[in-house]
């Protein structure tokens, strides 16, 4: 699998990192939430793509396949940006994909080797 456009990321999403959009979470959720949310879809292949937040661990599926990782404020804090990026990162490598984001959107490719 070639590296595949999921979503356009929501610009407005900033708009909800502390401290513009206070929370008591400490990881910016109500950031996480509104970021993660255009996760979404289905691939043009058919695939299901779905991400949500349950607590502090972020749930990655894309078709049948999950992976999960936990946000960690003390290994990768205090930018709540870089704490989502490294849970993203794990979750999907859990689910043997990656998923980045460059030019303002997210893409889904295969998993990198180590």
């Amino acid at each position: 699998m070639n590296k595949v456009k999921v979503a356009d990321i929501d610009p407005s999403a900033a708009d909800h990192i502390p401290p513009k959009q206070p929370d008591s979470s400490g990881i910016g959720v109500n950031f996480v939430d509104r970021h993660i949310k255009v996760l979404n879809v289905t691939l043009p292949d058919g695939r299901a793509v779905s991400c949500k937040r349950l607590g502090l661990e972020i749930q990655l599926q894309v078709g049948s396949v999950k992976g999960a990782a936990l946000m960690h404020r003390q290994a990768h804090g205090p930018d709540v940006k870089v704490i989502l990026a490294q849970a993203l990162h794990g979750a999907a490598a859990a689910a043997g994909v990656s998923l980045t984001e460059a030019d303002g959107a997210f893409y889904l490719g295969e998993a990198e080797s180590t």
